[in-house]
């Protein structure tokens, strides 16, 4: 029967499954050291984009490789990420405070910054520079909102508020969330990747 197939509808099915089971995996023990988590994001975006054009794609040499060759300028990116979101929830903890009159504005600012994290992991492994993906991921922001929100919509309920308030999804997490959570997301970032290289 069909569905038998080595490229049947179940084999493909269970395949995926097991490439996002062995994806999460590897994602979870590459950030073991804290330094690596920026890397370790650019492999999981560079993977889940490319496991969209080819299913049977081999997730683990694939992230290997995007690891080793991202090294560099995942952890100078991971380390900025770090250094300007540190900033900016001590800016808003110890103002917003004392000036009221200023919540709205560091609102705003914060509520873009959640928005604009996704990018520079995502463009990491598309651009030449640090600069260069950071830049992007400005563009990529404005341009995409609705998406924006989405990607970011997506990420908080089911690896934050959905293992809070259910805590029977803390092994889906464990197991599959990370790198479930960047498929979805990466289903939204083909279009702004692809548009992007065309504009190269």
């Amino acid at each position: 029967m069909g569905i038998f197939k080595i490229d049947g509808v179940l084999f493909t099915t269970l395949n995926r499954v097991a490439n996002l089971f062995l994806l999460n995996i590897l994602f979870l023990v590459s950030c073991l050291p804290l330094v690596t988590i920026g890397t370790a994001l650019v492999a999981l975006y560079q993977v889940s984009l490319k496991s969209l054009e080819d299913p049977q794609a081999a997730v683990v040499q694939l992230y290997v490789t995007s690891f080793k060759h991202q090294w560099k300028k995942g952890l100078m990116i991971g380390t900025g990420m770090l250094v300007i979101n540190s900033i900016v929830a001590s800016i808003v903890y110890f103002t917003a405070r004392s000036f009221l009159f200023l919540s709205i504005p560091l609102f705003v600012i914060v509520a873009w910054l959640c928005l604009y994290n996704i990018y520079p992991y995502v463009f990491a492994s598309q651009t030449d520079s640090v600069k260069q993906s950071l830049k992007q991921s400005v563009l990529c922001t404005f341009q995409f909102l609705p998406e924006s929100i989405l990607m970011f919509m997506e990420m908080l309920l089911l690896l934050v508020v959905g293992p809070i308030f259910l805590p029977q999804m803390f092994p889906f997490v464990i197991l599959f969330g990370f790198s479930g959570v960047a498929l979805l997301q990466s289903m939204q970032l083909k279009k702004m990747v692809s548009m992007f290289a065309e504009m190269k």
